[in-house]
């Protein structure tokens, strides 16, 4: 599972292959999420709480949503059900240290990503 305890992070999940990947992601609430489509067919990012729904993505096309409660969210592709991923968020604690931890993979903050 790909983590990361930043907050206000804008975090990347690629769709390819007809996958989300990763498929598991752990963000601090406030944080980011940002879909790409890199498949040569259109998808949807929709939130089976039906807290979203994107348009249909054609390829290169992004969607983004901001995780503000903390909670579990599950995602799939209304066009092809089967594609589906899992957006934990973590309290995000006030005046606490803020910092990173195993993160590796597609859409992994670098150094450049980070904000002043």
């Amino acid at each position: 599972m790909t983590s990361w305890a930043m907050a206000g992070w804008a975090l990347q999940i690629l769709i390819r292959n007809f996958m989300f990947v990763p498929m598991a992601m752990t963000v601090k609430a406030g944080s980011t999420v940002t879909w790409v489509n890199r498949d040569d067919e259109p998808h949807t990012v929709v939130s089976d709480r039906g807290l979203f729904r994107s348009a249909a993505l054609d390829t290169g096309e992004a969607f983004s949503f901001t995780f503000d409660e903390p909670g579990t969210y599950h995602v799939f592709c209304s066009i092809h059900p089967q594609m589906a991923a899992t957006i934990t968020v973590e309290p995000h604690e006030p005046g606490g240290p803020l910092s990173e931890r195993g993160a590796s993979g597609p859409g992994a903050p670098t150094g450049a990503d980070r904000g002043p």
